[in-house]
């Protein structure tokens, strides 16, 4: 069986650090992940509060360059989906799609996946068509209209990012935003971005090639619609010995769960990296110490 010192589980911030930290080391990893380098980074309108870029920097170049830096020192990533996690023998067995591979660590840094909208409000043939659950799929488009529900951080910075060139309606269950002063004060101050509050939407239906959002018998005709209503922790399927034994397997460095999967609301790159950074060095001293 293959076998590796660190298996490292996500390629978002928290897991890249962790990956540039050990390879330098020369410790022995294998980086999975099941889409793109860069996670939620990728759909991030402007990052101004990471050090060294004090004009702020697209969550793409940013993505970019940890690309750059992954590709630079040859870290070994590839690009599958971990189903299941198990643990046994003092190994952890991490199955793929065609494989099983084992290591002595694993790093978990798998991050959020979205909240849904309560069952029976959205049609599950629109998924990926005309609704989202991020903008991946929308940044090339222009002369449309876009919705948005949600009242967080990250519906408007979608909102921010999808601006130009389309007209976006941002439609919030409550009356005032959660999200940061700055990004409600350049929402407010652009004039393609619409916010219409106490909105609770509780139909979702497609009309010819539009989408038709209902709530309280107000329709609102849409090109696209994003739902960004909040987050939840994504782990990869964990085996019942895992479940049962993950705080001692922490406590005992086996097991790390690092970045947004375990930061709940404080999902902040510069957090993240911390994480990955603050792991691989853990890992790296029990190295030294002939410990793995």
């Amino acid at each position: 069986m293959e076998k590796h010192d660190v298996i490292i589980i996500g390629g978002g911030p928290a897991g890249v650090t962790a990956a540039i930290q050990l390879i330098r080391y020369g410790i022995d990893i294998l980086l999975f992940e099941k889409g793109e380098i860069g996670g939620l980074l990728r759909n991030a309108y402007l990052i101004e509060n990471y050090p060294g870029f004090p004009d702020g920097i697209p969550g793409g170049e940013l993505v970019e360059l940890f690309s750059q830096h992954l590709k630079k020192l040859d870290v070994p990533i590839e690009f599958r989906e971990v189903k299941y996690l198990d643990y046994h023998g003092n190994l952890f067995s991490v199955f793929i799609e065609d494989r099983e591979v084992s290591s002595k660590i694993v790093v978990i840094a798998t991050g959020t996946t979205p909240k849904e909208l309560p069952r029976g409000i959205l049609p599950r043939d629109l998924l990926g068509k005309k609704v989202f659950y991020d903008i991946i799929n929308l940044q090339e488009i222009s002369d449309r209209t876009i919705g948005i529900i949600g009242g967080g951080d990250a519906a408007f910075d979608y909102a921010l990012s999808l601006s130009k060139g389309n007209k976006i309606e941002i439609f919030n269950r409550k009356e005032k935003p959660r999200c940061i002063p700055v990004l409600w004060k350049r929402c407010l101050e652009n004039p393609s971005i619409r916010y219409h509050p106490n909105v609770i939407v509780d139909k979702i239906r497609k009309v010819e090639e539009s989408i038709v959002i209902t709530s309280s018998n107000i329709e609102f005709k849409l090109d696209y619609l994003i739902i960004a209503i909040g987050r939840k922790p994504c782990l990869p399927l964990l085996s019942p010995e895992i479940k049962e034994n993950i705080e001692k397997l922490v406590e005992e460095n086996r097991l790390y769960l690092i970045g947004d999967v375990v930061n709940g609301r404080k999902r902040q790159t510069a957090i993240s990296i911390g994480d990955g950074m603050r792991a691989a060095m853990e890992i790296i001293h029990l190295k030294e110490e002939g410990m793995i």
